[in-house]
């Protein structure tokens, strides 16, 4: 009985010695649940991609029929998304935004070019000014 006290005892020291010499690393705090499952305790960030400057996009509301007042007469202009509108001159024509120059927009078919910027817009239509000035 003796010898199983001795050893108790020994035990219970080694057990008080190797428990306070004892280092303990804790994990630093991660944004997500998985990353706190993983075998390591290092947080690996993505290297930042290079992307080009976001094209300039319009912001004209959609799906409304806009009414400019211009120089030649009223123009009614429905912006269907940021890269198309119809403009009815002769009918309804179907536009596609194709560039942006110098802050106007460009919307083409093949025979009429509405340019647009904020409030004001022009129409070409084979080249020629059809109606300028036009503003909202």
């Amino acid at each position: 009985m003796r010898r199983g006290l001795k050893f108790l005892a020994v035990a219970g020291i080694i057990s008080l010695i190797t428990t306070a010499c004892t280092v303990t690393f804790l994990p630093e705090e991660a944004d997500s649940d998985s990353s706190r499952n993983s075998s390591t305790s290092r947080t690996v960030s993505p290297k930042p991609v290079a992307r080009p400057d976001r094209p300039n996009v319009p912001d004209f509301p959609h799906d409304e029929i806009l009414t400019y007042n211009c120089d030649g007469g009223r123009l009614l202009v429905r912006y269907t998304s940021n890269d198309s509108a119809e403009v009815f001159a002769d009918g309804w024509q179907e536009l596609t935004r194709t560039t942006s120059r110098d802050g106007w927009f460009v919307y083409k078919d093949s025979r009429h070019e509405w340019y647009a910027q904020r409030s004001q817009g022009l129409l070409r239509r084979d080249g020629s000014d059809l109606m300028t000035g036009c503003r909202l």
